[in-house]
């Protein structure tokens, strides 16, 4: 955000909104740019500030930003067929062996595989794959070109399907759904031990 002023202290409420709702969000920080001395003291003092960094500008915080150590990243795009599910597990597995995240494995291939049957299954479109890790957490987003969003139902006890999404939920430390203006991107993150 930039030139943001704070006027009323009250005003802090709706930054803590968003802040709170960006908070489970995977590496989306939230920085003030070029604040005023009024606006940063009050965001300094405020008790959610740690949720809130704050640069003299853009440029300075992108520069900042930049120096900071960066995170292993992989990206790939599959195609809505059933062996994209297949390809998911290997490149799972993989990728933490790299990383030496051994003990997510695991669950983190059995995720990965629910996000990209669901594409399969219900958005027929061409999916983005990134899986990445920073600070021992293992972050997994599918990005497909399907504007219907994913819903928990109840399944009967006899259904085939319907339990994947309450597996995303058990199975991870934090999960959601970003809507894009082609699509969605279902996320999710995982902490290693």
């Amino acid at each position: 955000m930039s030139r943001l002023e704070i006027h009323d202290p009250l005003a802090l409420d709706v930054l803590a909104g968003v802040a709170w709702q960006t908070a489970e969000w995977p590496a989306v920080p939230i920085v003030l740019c070029g604040a005023g001395a009024d606006t940063g003291r009050a965001v300094s003092a405020w008790p959610g500030h740690a949720s809130v960094s704050l640069a003299e500008s853009c440029d300075r915080a992108l520069a900042e930003a930049s120096g900071r150590p960066a995170s292993h990243r992989i990206r790939v795009r599959l195609r809505p067929v059933p062996d994209a599910c297949r390809q998911v597990r290997q490149l799972i597995a993989q990728a933490c062996a790299s990383w030496q995240l051994g003990e997510l494995t695991a669950a983190a291939a059995l995720v990965a595989t629910e996000l990209v049957a669901n594409v399969v299954r219900h958005a027929h479109t061409t999916m983005e794959v990134i899986v990445g890790v920073r600070d021992k957490r293992l972050c997994l987003s599918v990005r497909d070109g399907s504007r219907c969003l994913p819903r928990t139902v109840d399944p009967a006890v006899t259904d085939a399907g319907g339990r994947g999404l309450r597996l995303v939920r058990e199975l991870t430390d934090a999960w959601g759904v970003l809507p894009t203006s082609d699509g969605k991107v279902v996320w999710t993150r995982m902490q290693a031990v």
